[in-house]
């Protein structure tokens, strides 16, 4: 099943549906999210998203408190949106766990080499990272991203232990997390070279520790 799983794709339709009868708030949101994405939270003041956005100061106010309020927003259409596009692959079981697994980040990658440019692909990381311990909600709503992530994978690998494929003396979320840590990772050096060869470098090692830990049975 082929779509366009980046994060892009569908979170302007997300905050499009959940705003469609508030149109001054969904701009606001939507200029809040690019502007998060390409320059950080810190970087991001009040008055830029209400430059983007293209309404008075006082509409801003009108719906939001503080630019941490924002942040949390948009990062619950974020999260939405992540979880909906991993279901329709890791809740494919036509396949097996571990393909449905490989399907993902397959076309994860796809996405990549189709756009040179990629655009809020470790959103809820950088938010997290920036966040700190001065901004703990954002923490963890950015972390729940995360979590998410873990969990959907984690249950994959469980179903493979109950098939015998991966050997039931592996943690399921300690792999759920390696493979994300990876990812993360090569995300970081793709961004650093230009290059989505470490995208695939990523796929290697990923399908090397499913096989390392496959059943002896």
């Amino acid at each position: 099943m082929g779509f366009d799983i980046r994060p892009i794709s569908h979170i302007f339709a997300i905050i499009e549906g959940k705003m469609k009868n508030n149109p001054k708030k969904r701009e606001i949101a939507v200029a809040a999210f690019e502007l998060f994405d390409k320059k950080g939270f810190h970087g991001t003041g009040i008055n830029e998203i209400i430059e983007a956005a293209g309404i008075p100061k006082g509409t801003f106010y009108h719906y939001y408190n503080s630019k941490e309020e924002v942040a949390l927003e948009v990062l619950s259409y974020y999260r939405e949106k992540i979880t909906l596009a991993m279901d329709v692959i890791l809740c494919d079981y036509s396949k097996d766990p571990l393909d449905r697994i490989f399907s993902l980040y397959a076309q994860y990658i796809e996405s990549y080499i189709k756009k040179s440019e990629m655009p809020y692909s470790n959103f809820a990381s950088k938010m997290s990272q920036e966040a700190g311990e001065e901004h703990p909600r954002i923490k963890d709503q950015a972390n729940n991203v995360f979590f998410d992530i873990r969990e959907s994978i984690s249950e994959c690998i469980k179903e493979a232990q109950g098939f015998g494929i991966i050997d039931l003396s592996f943690d399921s979320r300690m792999l759920a997390e390696m493979i994300i840590y990876c990812w993360e990772g090569a995300l970081l050096r793709m961004r650093g070279t230009q290059s989505v060869e470490p995208l695939f470098i990523f796929e290697d090692i990923m399908k090397n520790l499913f096989l390392n830990a496959r059943s002896k049975m």
